[in-house]
């Protein structure tokens, strides 16, 4: 993680630079601007909206190269393949920079809706998980801290099951395609965990 509970963030850059940089808080956020009451903030302001319409394009850009990599990682077990392999590393660097582009976008949504909440920079007495808190009672959703702990805890799961099944139950000998099984079932874990289906089920 990339702070804590007790850290106070005092700037503009601050705040933009945690949703950046932190995997859980940005996930958090992409559910936030999908409820009701946060989007009618969202679409009153004609910037902020066509932000929000570039993010969805970009979101979806992920979603399009994610289901490209399962099939590539499908496609790799049923016949390895070089080309299969070539395609697959093509595919994550795409994903990756959409991945990006989707956060800096969020970041701008992101501290919009902060100043929103808390006018004239009054959030510099708050800790982000306070201020996220506040935006979750507003949206209806659970915190950040109970989306944090739900994916760390299913990340974790999968790397341990996935390396059972690979190394032990499904026993692959040749070591480079135990690892690119391991990280293709991860990643489709992942890759699932980002879905709203899954956050509707945090409890």
């Amino acid at each position: 993680m990339s702070f804590t509970p007790s850290n106070v963030f005092t700037s503009k850059e601050g705040l933009q630079s945690t949703i950046l940089t932190d995997k859980f808080v940005f996930r958090w956020f992409c559910y936030l601007i999908e409820q009701p009451p946060i989007k009618t903030i969202i679409f009153s302001d004609h910037q902020i909206n066509l932000v929000y319409q570039r993010f969805k394009k970009f979101m979806f850009g992920q979603w399009a190269m994610g289901m490209l990599l399962i099939s590539l990682v499908i496609m790799f077990w049923r016949q390895p393949h070089f080309i299969f392999l070539l395609f697959f590393i093509v595919a994550f660097w795409a994903l990756i920079k959409l991945r990006f582009w989707a956060k800096e976008c969020m970041s701008v949504i992101g501290f919009f809706l902060i100043e929103q909440q808390y006018p004239k920079e009054s959030f510099k007495q708050e800790t982000f998980f306070m201020i996220c808190e506040h935006l979750a009672q507003k949206a209806g959703i659970f915190s950040l801290i109970d989306a944090i702990y739900t994916l760390d805890k299913a990340h974790r799961f999968t790397v341990i099951f996935s390396i059972i099944l690979i190394g032990y139950i499904v026993g692959i000998e040749t070591w480079w395609l135990r690892y690119v099984y391991i990280f293709g079932i991860y990643n489709l874990v992942y890759f699932l965990s980002q879905t709203n289906f899954f956050y509707k089920n945090i409890r």
